[in-house]
């Protein structure tokens, strides 16, 4: 377990990472965090399931987020993020259908990415975005057809209504 910052303040936030290893069939982990400072301390704890799926919507996830980020840079420069923003991807919640997930991060920003699995006009693509020392997403954007998008060059990006909640 990773947790960046190791330390931090009151009203500051610190990510906790987890890296499973390779497992041969689906499989349960409990992660619990504890948390202290002076002479109080606090914890919690998740149990998650881990799948024993390969990354088979890498390629295509980076391909939509190539079209996200070319439209922020061109559309909202104010977040900083271009063509140069180097991202991390990470496949999320396989056991997912109809919609798959899929997680980028920047030293800035967390990009979650989802996409429905439909044929046009259903077949959207969302993006949510978290300030790495945020507790939660700031802005969502809607592309509103990949199709639309990849083979007939119409990006129509619109802001869209935060998540309630994240998939990671």
């Amino acid at each position: 377990m990773t947790v960046e910052p190791s330390t931090i303040a009151a009203g500051e936030v610190a990510e906790v990472w987890v890296i499973a290893g390779p497992t041969a069939a689906d499989a349960e982990m409990e992660i619990v965090v504890t948390g202290s400072r002076g002479g109080l301390e606090a914890g919690t704890s998740k149990t998650l399931t881990l799948f024993a799926w390969e990354d088979d919507r890498g390629p295509y996830a980076r391909t939509l987020l190539d079209l996200f980020t070319a439209w922020l840079a061109e559309n909202r420069p104010d977040l900083g993020i271009s063509a140069d923003t180097a991202f991390a991807g990470s496949f999320t919640a396989p056991g997912l259908l109809v919609v798959s997930h899929y997680l980028f991060l920047s030293d800035d920003w967390e990009i979650g990415l989802s996409w429905h699995v439909m044929i046009p006009p259903d077949d959207w693509a969302e993006i949510y975005l978290r300030p790495r020392d945020g507790t939660a997403p700031t802005v969502g954007f809607r592309l509103s057809s990949q199709a639309g998008a990849l083979q007939g060059g119409v990006v129509e990006i619109t802001e869209v209504t935060l998540p309630v909640e994240v998939v990671r």
